[in-house]
C-alpha cells in the first residue's frame, strides 16, 4: 500500500518555496491549484522567453518532489485549461481538460495518467470531474489515486466522491486553499497531508462488458 505525503499550495509559488525552504519532505507530491500560477504561453516557454515550468522543475529537482499544478495555457493562439506533471525535476508531460461545458478552451484529446515516484496519477481537470467515465478511463489505466482540479467558484456535489469511492481509489480535489480527500483516513500536520492510498479494484472486476454493449449500441449520440 502507497504512503502519500502531500502539500497543498494556497499562497503565491515563490511565498510557498520560502515558507517551506528547509521543511518539505522528500517524495512528496506538491499539488498547485488552478489560479496559483498565472497563464502562461508554450511557445514564449520553449523558447525562453518566459520560465514558468523551468522554474518548477528547479524546484521539484531540488526538493526531490513531485509537482503538479494547474494552469491556463496557450499554444499558437488556442486556449487550454492544463496541469503540468514534474517529477523530481524530470518533465513527464501535460493533459488538458477533456470535456468543456462553456467551449471557453480547447478541449483536449485524452484522459492521461503518469507514472510518478509517488504513484501512479489519474488526473480529471474542472469539467471533467463531472463524468464520471472519465475517472473510470483513469482507473482502467491503472491510476492509484485521482487528482481532480477544480475552480473555486463551482460546485462539483458529490461527483468527486463518486469518482474515486466507486472506482476504488482514493483522491483529491484541490479548489485553491481548499483540498478534499477522498476514501482514505489523514493526517494534517504543519501543511502536510498524510494517508495510505485505497486501490480496491471489486467494481472493476464485477463489470458486466456485455451489458454495456447493448447500452452503447441504442444510445442516439
Amino acid at each position: 500500500m502507497e504512503h502519500m505525503k502531500v502539500y497543498n499550495v494556497s499562497v503565491p509559488f515563490e511565498k510557498f518555496i520560502l515558507s517551506k525552504v528547509n521543511s518539505i519532505e522528500p517524495d512528496s507530491l506538491v499539488l498547485i491549484p488552478y489560479g496559483i500560477i498565472a497563464p502562461v504561453d508554450l511557445n514564449d516557454e520553449l523558447v525562453g522567453n518566459t520560465n514558468v515550468i523551468k522554474d518548477v522543475c528547479a524546484f521539484s529537482h531540488d526538493k526531490r518532489v513531485t509537482v503538479v499544478f494547474c494552469v491556463d495555457a496557450t499554444v499558437n493562439g488556442n486556449k487550454f485549461l492544463s496541469t503540468v506533471i514534474v517529477d523530481k525535476g524530470r518533465l513527464l508531460g501535460m493533459c488538458d481538460e477533456t470535456h468543456t461545458l462553456d467551449n471557453s478552451v480547447t478541449k483536449g484529446s485524452a484522459i492521461r495518467v503518469f507514472d510518478t515516484s509517488v504513484a501512479r496519477l489519474g488526473i480529471l481537470i474542472d469539467d471533467d470531474i463531472y463524468y464520471f467515465e472519465a475517472a473510470r478511463i483513469a482507473t482502467l489505466l491503472d491510476a492509484e489515486i485521482i487528482l481532480m482540479f477544480g475552480k473555486c467558484a463551482k460546485n462539483y456535489g458529490v461527483a468527486p466522491r463518486a469518482n474515486t469511492e466507486l472506482n476504488g481509489r482514493s483522491g483529491i480535489l484541490t479548489c485553491g486553499d481548499s483540498i478534499e480527500i477522498f476514501n482514505a483516513h489523514y493526517d494534517f500536520t504543519d501543511g502536510l497531508y498524510e494517508f495510505d492510498l485505497t486501490v480496491d479494484d471489486t467494481y472493476l472486476k464485477n463489470r458486466r462488458k456485455d451489458i454495456y454493449r447493448q447500452l452503447y449500441s441504442v444510445i442516439p449520440y
